[in-house]
């Protein structure tokens, strides 16, 4: 009986270690990705991922990471994540419309912009992007 108790400690232990572990290289990870550092926080938030943190910060923070390092294929995979359990999330999609944008897939970035549009209609700044670029695809 002692012996099994020794070992559920022990596990215990373990799983706080690698809880700690994975939270600090989130942390750490969105610092790097705040100071610019998009490397070395692109390593830390996929170290932290490679521990389990699967939450929509760290899906995020990957995708911002991957679209600051022009990794857009990765950032796009990450952003989708996000918004597929939150996809009432107006940062993330625009910055998948921009990507979409940048890689000229035009049709998707503006589907991306018409349904930012639906859930705030005053956004300036989206209605000026989608006129924009509906403008660019008449022509």
């Amino acid at each position: 009986y002692e012996e099994l108790q020794n070992e559920l400690f022990k596990e215990e232990v373990r799983r706080k270690e690698l809880d700690e572990e994975r939270q600090t290289s989130m942390s750490r990870g969105i610092d790097a990705y705040e100071d610019g550092d998009y490397e070395n926080g692109l390593q830390l938030l996929l170290k932290a991922r490679e521990l389990g943190a699967d939450s929509l910060d760290l899906m995020f923070y990957l995708g911002a990471t991957y679209q600051k390092t022009m990794r857009y294929d990765e950032a796009i995979e990450a952003y989708r994540a996000v918004l597929d359990q939150d996809p009432m999330d107006t940062v993330t999609r625009y910055n998948l419309a921009r990507i979409l944008e940048k890689l000229d897939r035009k049709r998707e970035a503006l589907r991306e912009y018409q349904v930012i549009m639906k859930h705030d209609p005053e956004d300036e700044e989206v209605r000026e992007r989608a006129f924009e670029l509906a403008m660019e695809m008449q022509e």
